[in-house]
């Protein structure tokens, strides 16, 4: 989502655009470029970030220093077609290249850890969020939108990243990533199904991002497979849920704009 890990945000240059950069930041560079079109017509725009991780089912502040390194109750709350975290830091991006800052602020307090099948793996699920407040005052119009970026740990099979034999601590990572991928399945199943039931509480991945499996959001999810014949079954097991998700119908997106 953001780049390579040999991307280093502290040092780049973002007039250079260097074309690994990753979804984020070309993310926010589309969104600034598309604004000067609205602005055009009279619309302004606030926009503001904040970036979390879900580590062994707990919330973690990635922008944060100080507060990622306290134990600090994050609780979500969901009303009106919003979700608020509480505790959440959060901040105001005033250009695309504003961006860089708190990219990387989150990638020094990211959870990652060595096993067996990858040097530098992500140890919990991230969220990247961004909040896009609109107003035209001649129009008495506003509007409020958020896009939600995620970086899904990858499951793991034990006898493939060793991680019980690393250490207890990485062992708990990785059941807390299995589990809460397994809760994100029942709840796409469960959808898919249209059960009056979706179980989206079995899971701080799934309670969070509820209202983007709501019939007023717009989901994307792409997967990532390695082509090597000793990735097979992960690859496998990815491709099948690839195909689950693809099988789910959530509804269609709709455009809320209020009249001030």
């Amino acid at each position: 989502m953001e780049g390579p890990p040999d991307l280093d945000f502290e040092t780049y240059n973002p007039t250079q655009r260097d074309p690994r950069r990753g979804m984020i930041p070309r993310a926010v560079e589309q969104i600034f470029s598309s604004m000067k079109a609205f602005n055009e017509k009279g619309w302004k725009y606030q926009l503001s970030a904040s970036f979390f991780e879900i580590y062994n089912d707990s919330i973690r502040d990635l922008l944060g220093s100080k507060i990622c390194k306290q134990k600090v109750d994050h609780q979500i709350r969901h009303s009106d077609h919003k979700t608020e975290i509480t505790n959440l830091s959060i901040v105001e991006v005033r250009s695309a290249h504003g961006i860089y800052p708190l990219l990387a602020e989150a990638k020094r307090n990211r959870a990652v850890g060595e096993t067996k099948m990858n040097i530098s793996s992500s140890r919990s699920h991230s969220v990247f969020q961004l909040f896009l407040e609109g107003s035209h005052e001649a129009l008495g119009k506003s509007s409020y939108g958020v896009l939600n970026l995620i970086d899904l740990a990858g499951s793991e099979r034990l006898n493939e990243s060793q991680a019980h034999l690393i250490g207890p601590e990485r062992l708990k990572e990785t059941q807390a990533i299995n589990k809460s991928l397994s809760c994100l399945g029942d709840v796409i199943v469960a959808l898919s199904r249209k059960d009056v039931h979706v179980p989206f509480r079995r899971s701080k991945l799934t309670y969070a991002l509820m209202n983007c499996f709501g019939g007023d959001a717009k989901t994307l999810m792409m997967v990532n497979i390695a082509p090597e014949q000793q990735n097979y079954n992960e690859t496998l097991c990815t491709v099948r849920f690839a195909q689950k998700v693809n099988g789910c119908q959530i509804g269609t997106a709709k455009k809320f704009v209020s009249q001030q």
